[in-house]
């Protein structure tokens, strides 16, 4: 198999692999949403009479619980709170209290529509609703009523959904902004250079370069831009192997085209630029050329690649009060090399290097991600 056809072979492995990813059930996705209570029973629902006078179910919540509930339709434009339902959408309420006063949050994942509901105070000890207040959650961020005196229980009903005008997810979804240490891999065989390498009594270098740097990812209305700063990692060699290693700087847009829970699919293109070097000393030289400047140095070739790859992101909200959180991420694709410079030297007083063998960067990546992110 030609190098060529196992690069196709290796990035239609790893798609498929990608593409096999399940779609999440919604039961699954209101399973991972965590509600935090101290009660034995949870979560609290009381019955009340509404603002329409028709006795409804309400959701009873005392400061120090979460409560993450499904939603489900209850009529045209109503809705109501359960504690289970196979739904692809949760509702967060959290009742946070301290002796400055109480503050509700109230947050849901559903980016066309608003939701409106009642917020009822009732008397000590009772369920005799005593004020009520309406509020409405923005869609995609969370809301919060603070200073909401100094009560510690909360009844909340008349729960309505509220269409926003027909526009994409993308378009109410709030964006994001990531800082991720990077580590990538390389299949780029450079047959041409290691034959040189061998003509000089050297050893050749393998064909997997390693990266390690940082990465910057964003998401604005479904675009999903990248700019990695990366460093290679000495190819591995035998005892007699110059170091090799490349340093590399991209810069990719892509598009999400799938995304549900804090998990996005997304394709990307972009370009690469930066160079390979060799480190080579003029009495003994891995590369022979005439004009070496004495002593150890690294001489370099600039090449540029055009990337074609396939990623997917998975964020989870550690921080929700600052709207952080952790991203890990994976990324493969294949990068075609469509220019590449001359050989030069690093030191500015040697003079220009002609010839050297020809270098073919081309081949397969696989970059990984951590980091964290900020809406």
């Amino acid at each position: 198999m030609n190098h060529g056809a196992a690069a196709l072979f290796w990035i239609a492995t790893v798609l498929v692999h990608l593409a096999a990813v399940p779609a999440a059930h919604a039961s699954e996705i209101y399973d991972e949403c965590r509600t935090r209570t101290d009660r034995a029973k949870r979560p609290g629902f009381s019955t009340v009479v509404g603002l329409d006078g028709k006795r409804q179910v309400a959701v009873d919540i005392v400061v120090g619980e979460t409560l993450c509930l499904a939603g489900i339709e209850d009529g045209p434009g109503s809705l109501r709170l359960v504690s289970r339902a196979p739904l692809s959408e949760v509702v967060e309420l959290r009742l946070e209290g301290d002796r400055d006063g109480t503050s509700l949050t109230i947050r849901h994942q559903n980016y066309s529509r608003e939701i409106e509901y009642t917020i009822g105070y009732p008397a000590r000890n009772t369920k005799d609703i005593i004020h009520t207040q309406r509020g409405s959650t923005p869609p995609g961020a969370p809301h919060t009523y603070a200073r909401l005196g100094q009560t510690t229980r909360l009844i909340l009903f008349d729960f309505a959904n509220v269409p926003l005008p027909a526009r994409s997810a993308a378009d109410y979804e709030p964006g994001f902004l990531a800082l991720s240490f990077v580590g990538a891999f390389h299949f780029s065989p450079v047959d041409d250079l290691n034959a040189e390498f061998e003509r000089n009594g050297f050893s050749a270098v393998s064909s997997l370069q390693p990266y390690l740097g940082l990465g910057f990812d964003a998401r604005l209305r479904g675009f999903r831009p990248n700019l990695d700063f990366t460093g290679g990692i000495h190819r591995a060699g035998g005892d007699r192997s110059p170091n090799v290693d490349q340093v590399l700087i991209a810069l990719g847009l892509g598009y999400a085209v799938y995304r549900r829970k804090g998990i996005e699919l997304f394709p990307m293109l972009g370009v690469t630029g930066g160079d390979i070097g060799v480190d080579v000393r003029s009495d003994d030289p891995a590369l022979a050329f005439s004009g070496l400047v004495g002593g150890e140095q690294r001489i370099r070739k600039n090449v540029s690649l055009l990337v074609l790859s396939f990623g997917a992101d998975f964020r989870h909200e550690f921080w929700p009060r600052q709207e952080t959180g952790l991203l890990a991420g994976v990324r493969a694709g294949y990068g075609y090399q469509f220019w590449s410079g001359d050989w030069v030297q690093e030191e500015p007083a040697g003079p220009d290097l002609h010839g050297g063998p020809a270098v073919d960067t081309s081949g397969p990546f696989l970059r990984l991600a951590f980091g964290v992110y900020v809406h």
